[in-house]
């Protein structure tokens, strides 16, 4: 995000220099400055917000994780809707358990906000590979664990979709929503060197792919039972390093 933050700012400090002689397009030209300021000054904000120490990372068998947090996530989970849990035994991840934690939270409180009458929200744990939609894009791991949180909600318009992980972005301003969990969200898992994927359809639902750093002895074992896994084509257009970096 700073990288975008800092290429809008040498535009308009070109954009300045011809318009100097229309005042009002020149105010409203530093006024787009003075934005990206704040926005670079947020982004750093919240990278030290959740900034994840490596001695904090663990390696975390998902299912006793679940075990563990299982009354917790059950208690935000309202009454008209049905959660279902497909976590094979022994499938891990590393990541810090705390934030991981607050990752989940905040995708399951959206998948519950989405759900109006009856539905299901649906927690599912995988190893993929990946591949993204431009080979040329800088190089993520090639294998990963996945938590997938899916929801048989109304679904998020393509829109909307494109805007969910901007900070302060939201569709919920009437019931208090910030527009601060996705993007922090976002940010966690890229501290642990991992990505958030998501797909959505329109009065189907949306699904949630936390994609987390394999340890490296499920990597080799993985890597020699080529049959336990699929490829994972990611949906997002924005999945980059150079993008999604959080320097």
């Amino acid at each position: 995000m700073k990288n975008i933050v800092f290429i809008m700012n040498n535009a308009v400090s070109n954009v300045l220099q011809h318009i100097a002689e229309n005042p009002k397009v020149s105010d409203e030209a530093k006024w787009i400055t003075e934005a990206s300021d704040r926005l670079l000054t947020l982004t750093s904000q919240l990278n030290a917000f959740v900034k994840v120490s490596n001695n904090s990372i663990q390696h975390l068998y998902i299912d006793s994780y679940f075990n563990m947090y299982h009354s917790f996530i059950v208690g935000i989970i309202k009454k008209h809707i049905l959660l279902e849990m497909d976590i094979p035994k022994n499938i891990a991840c590393m990541a810090d358990p705390s934030k991981l934690l607050q990752i989940i939270c905040n995708i399951l409180m959206n998948a519950c906000d989405a759900i109006k009458e009856k539905g299901t929200i649906k927690i599912r744990a995988y190893y993929r590979k990946l591949k993204l939609k431009d080979d040329n894009l800088l190089q993520f791991k090639d294998l990963y664990t996945v938590i997938e949180i899916s929801d048989t909600g109304q679904g998020i318009s393509s829109e909307i979709l494109g805007r969910i992980f901007d900070p302060y972005f939201t569709t919920k301003k009437e019931s208090g929503g910030t527009g601060l969990g996705l993007p922090i969200s976002e940010i966690i898992c890229r501290s642990f060197g991992g990505f958030i994927d998501v797909q959505s359809q329109l009065n189907v639902g949306t699904t949630f792919f936390v994609f987390l750093p394999c340890p490296e002895h499920q990597e080799n074992l993985l890597t020699s039972n080529p049959n336990l896994l699929h490829v994972h084509k990611a949906y997002r257009s924005d999945l980059s390093l150079e993008n999604m970096s959080i320097h």
